[in-house]
């Protein structure tokens, strides 16, 4: 259950909550990519305190941290990349479910 409802999160947060602006920009504005790793991480962590409302203070800081600085390591790494921009899209979303599904395998550890 913990990994479906990050995988609705995340799929709702990386494509429809990011709004076109943000997607069409992030890979030249710092502040649009800023702003949608600030949207996703702050999204992600939201569910994750939905999930288990009793990881609190630097736990939840931790998340928040993890999703954040793992998602714009990915998002840029992305944008700055020399391969065909079709095969982005399939590394980009299998790195990403890779941090998923360690943050549910840990929100599963943890309790």
């Amino acid at each position: 259950m913990t990994y479906i409802v990050l995988l609705l999160a995340h799929y709702l947060l990386d494509f429809p909550l990011q709004g076109d602006y943000l997607a069409k920009t992030k890979a030249t504005e710092p502040y649009s990519m800023l702003a949608h790793v600030a949207i996703y991480s702050l999204g992600i962590t939201v569910a994750v305190y939905v999930l288990r409302p009793d990881l609190v203070g630097i736990k939840i800081f931790a998340v928040l941290a993890y999703v954040a600085v793992l998602h714009l390591m990915v998002d840029q790494w992305k944008s700055h990349q020399s391969v065909p921009k079709k095969w982005h899209i399939w590394f980009d979303q299998a790195l990403h479910l890779l941090v998923i599904s360690f943050l549910a395998l840990w929100i599963e550890v943890a309790k």
